[in-house]
């Protein structure tokens, strides 16, 4: 549905508002939560309901602007899920990898890929993952549930830098 919508937007508008659910999950992770769990047990049972509305509202969103499975998946697994950040942040890399397959997979044979490109980001990408996994635990929830946060809110503030002006020209603004 996300997806559908976000052809008929501009794409400044998109990139727009892409930003701004970058720097509002992002202000969510800075913050936290009260009564955050530090891992999952009984204290923190997810209900399907629930899972099941993030998961809509997360893959619209996604659909809408074209990415945000981390940084939206994350802080509602973490703040909303009530998972612990690591616990977060593995779940999402599985659900971000499952739908990197899938479009993969749809986009195959049909566009044509700079294979060199898609390996060595690839090679990079799972090389990093074994870093941060090794990272993750070692580094205490709060500190990288606020790191996580603090990076997002760099890459919106980034993003919506680049795409304020290209509006207000696009808009004729002050011409």
């Amino acid at each position: 549905g996300g997806g559908i919508a976000g052809g008929y937007i501009p794409g400044v508008v998109l990139m727009i508002l892409f930003a701004i659910m970058m720097v509002v999950a992002a202000t969510a992770m800075i913050r936290g939560r009260k009564n955050a769990p530090t891992e999952v047990g009984e204290d923190t049972p997810l209900r399907f309901s629930r899972v099941a509305i993030i998961g809509i509202l997360i893959g619209f969103a996604t659909g809408l602007v074209g990415a945000g499975g981390g940084f939206l998946l994350v802080p509602a697994l973490n703040l909303l899920g009530g998972l612990p950040m690591a616990v977060a942040v593995g779940t999402s890399l599985l659900v971000i990898a499952m739908n990197s397959a899938a479009g993969f997979a749809g986009y195959l044979f049909s566009v044509s890929l700079d294979w060199p490109t898609v390996l060595a980001f690839a090679a990079a990408a799972i090389a990093g993952s074994f870093v941060g996994t090794k990272l993750a635990g070692v580094v205490p929830d709060k500190a990288l549930r606020k790191g996580f946060g603090f990076f997002v809110l760099a890459m919106g503030i980034f993003v919506l830098s680049q795409e304020i002006p290209r509006l207000i020209t696009s808009l004729g603004v002050g011409a």
